[in-house]
């Protein structure tokens, strides 16, 4: 059984009890026929920049109280049912309390646009969780929440631990699950070159020895250059990246007649959450409209590929530019298709600042942040819609006045920790001796399920191997 639950009443008659199924699943939470809520609360706890989003009641308030600022990759980690546990910046990290831990005191990077850290619990350990960057070696930190009383702090030795032979990495990281829905794959990249490298995070630790896959075009940046980000979909089945790879690129360039953003693209990977290989390299098409350039500066911005995020249900794929939203419908599932299948949200020049980094939250709308000094946070409403319909709002979610305000970066939550699950409803005339399936027509990230009947006594059903339905 999987060490998260996911609870869901659904009214049906078995034999002579007519009540309801408890259905414990692996990762999710819902309560009631038809009224999904998503991850169980591991994402529902922001820290960034120097605020916190709090979706706890089903929508983000805006908290005072952070202690922290980071301009980029910022960490926090709760538990299922929503309780902070940690976060961190680049110089510490902070119990659930506000205070630093004892052993928690770091180095990060504290300018930069990459998407370099990222938190997640260690698979079968109900009380131990693991922050790995790239730095540019590929490095960890444990926590381990039964330390101080239950507030956490890092054991002795397991701090900034390096995995040898992974120096070189771009400012990038991410995660999915591996196929036994137990294990995570690493995600990175070396540079220069085109060299991916998944490795394993099982409850042994990370591994050292990663799957290589080269594949794509090359990246020719030096470590520290914007690099853009690459994210999973929820079901692990993709990868999208934002990729930078000239060897020009600047976060301005004085000489407009310049294109350094000529090759810079968004691309899309196909991944096997069984072998950790990637394939079907696809460049997505580019267009003038995705450039900005102000006349009336003495630095002109040029196009750079920095954030990816997929839709809820993987059928848009978002991408954040310099200065534009752009989005691209992966529907048709056609290689042919799809690249030239975009819609562009331009921006209006001279307003927004930097390049948004875009987030998937827990009530399925994707947030942005804009820039040091901008008082909000850009929120697309309903992002698994294509085209206008989307409704992409700069002002979404209001921030107080005073500056510092967002900076560049949210916390990059690992995206199967954000799939919606909708329960089964089950037919509700049944009759005693009568016989019935129970479908799970969503198996993703699940290893068993546990169908309890309650009476006198209960009949318990476990199911193995996840069939898709199940006769009684």
């Amino acid at each position: 059984m999987s060490l998260v639950e996911m609870k869901s009443n659904i009214k049906m008659y078995f034999q002579k009890y007519k009540n309801s199924i408890l259905l414990l699943l692996c990762c999710f939470s819902f309560f009631g026929e038809g009224y999904p809520q998503t991850n169980g609360g591991r994402s529902n706890w922001w820290y960034f920049g120097s605020w916190n989003l709090n979706f706890n009641g089903g929508t983000p308030n805006v908290v005072n109280n952070s202690n922290i600022f980071t301009h980029s990759s910022p960490i926090t980690m709760s538990d299922k049912q929503g309780n902070l546990l940690f976060y961190a910046d680049f110089q510490n990290i902070y119990d659930a309390t506000g205070q630093p831990m004892a052993n928690g005191n770091i180095s990060g990077l504290t300018l930069g646009r990459g998407f370099y850290r990222l938190a997640l619990p260690i698979p079968c350990t109900h009380h131990q969780y693991i922050i790995i960057e790239t730095f540019p070696a590929l490095r960890y930190t444990v926590i381990d929440m039964s330390l101080n009383n239950g507030l956490g702090d890092v054991p002795a030795g397991q701090k900034e631990v390096t995995i040898p032979g992974t120096d070189s990495l771009m400012l990038g990281i991410s995660a999915t699950r591996h196929a036994n829905n137990r294990d995570y794959w690493i995600m990175t990249r070396k540079i220069p070159g085109n060299r991916w490298e998944a490795r394993l995070l099982t409850p042994a630790g990370l591994d050292s020895v990663p799957v290589v896959t080269h594949i794509g075009l090359p990246t020719n940046l030096a470590w520290l250059i914007n690099h853009g980000q690459f994210k999973f979909n929820h079901s692990g089945t993709q990868m999208a990246f934002g990729h930078n790879p000239d060897n020009c690129i600047t976060a301005y360039h004085p000489n407009p007649n310049l294109n350094c953003g000529a090759t810079h693209q968004f691309e899309l990977y196909d991944f096997d959450r069984s072998t950790g290989q990637l394939s079907n390299y696809l460049p997505l098409d580019m267009d003038s409209s995705f450039y900005f350039y102000d006349v009336n500066a003495s630095l002109n911005y040029q196009n750079v590929m920095f954030s990816v995020e997929f839709s809820p249900d993987d059928q848009v794929l978002w991408g954040g530019t310099a200065s534009n939203i752009i989005q691209y419908n992966l529907s048709s599932n056609n290689p042919q298709t799809i690249p030239s299948a975009w819609y562009n949200f331009s921006r209006q020049q001279n307003t927004w600042y930097y390049a948004p980094h875009l987030q998937l939250g827990p009530d399925d709308k994707i947030y942005y942040s804009i820039g040091a000094t901008v008082p909000f946070l850009g929120v697309i409403n309903n992002p698994n819609v294509f085209g206008a319909g989307a409704n992409v709002n700069v002002q979404g979610v209001p921030l107080f006045q005073q500056a510092p305000i967002s900076y560049r970066g949210l916390p990059n939550m690992v995206s199967d920790a954000l799939i919606t699950r909708t329960p089964q409803t089950i037919p509700h005339q049944n009759c005693e001796g009568d016989s019935f399936h129970i479908t799970l027509s969503d198996t993703n990230f699940l290893d068993s399920v546990l169908f309890q009947f309650p009476g006198e006594p209960p009949a318990v059903v476990q199911a193995q191997n996840l069939p898709h339905s199940i006769m009684f």
